[in-house]
């Protein structure tokens, strides 16, 4: 779709001159080739979006009404499934004495709220810190596989250069942290893991959270999304009746200061259109079931026409 906006400059037209003839017929005669261009003008979006429709949260009434929309969009889209899934309990973070079962989705808020149940259960800082650093060693369980798997693709499509420390041993970002080094998986690498995998078979962190959760077959009451946090678990923690026990941190962050669609860019810019629809794919249910839409160059997922 081509977009034209006028604005008419009336020429000033000197008696006699010649030139005016010249200046009007060179103007229309570019004007008449713009406009039979046929070519397309890119309204694309520069980087990636993903978005969701939340309203302004200011007071509990309001978080009420959201929540309630979320939870009945996620029954609509289980409602259109027509397999059920089975109740994988064991993920379960479960608070008898203050009625509360957790579920969670890392890499979203993950960290923060693992310190918020554990306070809710009663334990001391000392306690959590031990929890949470018993941690899988990521690297020895997937980053050697990984590597020796796509490292020669990744080689081949981005040349000889791209593992060297000049250029972030492959980040797409400059780090600050000293182990990194060529011998990590890179972005690329990884999403190639992903997209040859069964999602069945994912680890807890990128597996999807539809999927993990068992959505469509336990009775969730609460939805937060990550976007606003902030302003979501305090009226929550209000609702429970513990806002002194539930506190926003922000643990992991890795963003170099830059905006969420920046960062999107330099990571899905390495990838081909054919690469993010399959991504898509995988977790298509999480952008449907949480009301999430993904726009990208020409690609416009789970945007409803």
């Amino acid at each position: 779709m081509k977009n034209v906006l006028l604005y008419k400059i009336k020429p000033k037209l000197i008696p006699g001159d010649s030139n005016n003839s010249i200046e009007a017929t060179t103007i229309d005669r570019a004007l008449a080739e713009a406009l039979t261009d046929s070519s397309e003008i890119d309204l694309s979006p520069p980087n990636p979006i993903i978005s969701q429709e939340t309203k302004p949260i200011s007071n509990l009434v309001e978080f009420q009404k959201v929540i309630l929309a979320r939870n009945h969009l996620l029954k609509r889209q289980c409602s259109n499934k027509k397999s059920r899934q089975s109740l994988k309990y064991k993920v379960f973070y479960p608070l008898p004495r203050k009625s509360l079962v957790w579920c969670p989705v890392f890499k979203a808020a993950s960290t923060n709220w693992m310190h918020n149940i554990l306070h809710l259960a009663g334990k001391t800082e000392k306690d959590i810190e031990k929890i949470i650093q018993d941690h899988p060693q990521y690297y020895k369980t997937y980053g050697k596989k990984i590597v020796k798997k796509y490292r020669k693709g990744a080689e081949l499509r981005f040349g000889p250069d791209y593992f060297s420390k000049e250029n972030n041993f492959g980040s797409p970002i400059p780090l600050l942290s000293s182990w990194r080094s060529r011998s990590l998986p890179s972005w690329w690498e990884f999403v190639q893991y992903i997209l040859h995998t069964s999602p069945s078979s994912y680890d807890e962190h990128w597996k999807p959270a539809s999927l993990y959760c068992s959505v469509c077959s336990f009775p969730y009451n609460y939805i937060l999304h990550f976007e606003n946090i902030q302003q979501e678990e305090k009226f929550f923690a209000e609702e429970m009746s513990a806002s002194d026990l539930i506190h926003p941190r922000w643990e992991n962050r890795n963003d170099e200061g830059l905006a969420k669609e920046e960062m999107l860019g330099k990571y899905f810019n390495m990838l081909d259109d054919k690469d993010i629809t399959a991504l898509y794919k995988i977790y298509e249910d999480d952008f449907e079931m949480f009301g999430y839409k993904f726009e990208y160059k020409h690609l416009r997922l789970n945007l409803k026409s």
